[in-house]
């Protein structure tokens, strides 16, 4: 049985990553990494009912090299939905820079440092916010377009500095056969 971690799960795109994950027909272990905090010890509960030995619950956080190293020697699948998002990044830029960006710079280190980096497949998930503001007149990203998030927009910004990690070439974090392994996702 393959194994998927899901870095983000008690947010929007984790929590709906890990749904269709455990309804999948290819039965998959998910391991989901969750802060150790009141509301994230109740939905790790509520998983563990729903779902069973079917999902492992890592209490920490990215940010931890040790539970990266942790993901890293057992997951199969790396999907990467984890950000501080507004208004908290607003709120506490150290700790969005802290969780958006090093947090993934340390996930991507412990890969390259495991021994599997050419077994592990990666999936980093950025936003919209990397385009700037949308209006109604013009709300659709494409492909290629210039990546200028807002002023002021800490959160883009930490996303983007993770982005640009994957599609710079030649960029340091990148390891053997990235080309192949390493997906952004932006969803609109």
């Amino acid at each position: 049985m393959k194994t998927v971690a899901i870095t983000g799960a008690s947010g929007s795109m984790g929590s709906q990553t890990l749904y269709h994950i455990m309804q999948s027909p290819m039965n998959f272990k998910s391991m989901v990494v969750l802060r150790d905090k009141p509301r994230n010890r109740r939905l790790a509960f509520e998983l563990k009912k729903r779902y069973g030995g079917r999902v492992e619950i890592v209490m920490g956080d990215i940010s931890d090299d040790k539970v990266c190293a942790y993901l890293a020697e057992k997951a199969d699948y790396i999907l990467h939905c984890s950000a501080i998002i507004p208004p908290n990044s607003d709120h506490d830029p150290e700790g969005a820079k802290k969780s958006n960006y090093f947090g993934t710079v340390r996930l991507v280190d412990a890969i390259k440092a495991s021994g599997r980096a050419d077994n592990i497949k990666f999936v980093n998930v950025a936003t919209v916010a990397l385009y700037g503001n949308r209006s109604y007149k013009h709300p659709w990203a494409r492909v290629g377009d210039p990546l200028i998030p807002s002023s002021y927009d800490y959160y883009a910004a930490t996303k983007l500095w993770r982005s640009v990690m994957f599609l710079t070439p030649n960029s340091p974090v990148l390891f053997p056969c990235a080309r192949r392994r390493y997906f952004t996702i932006t969803f609109l």
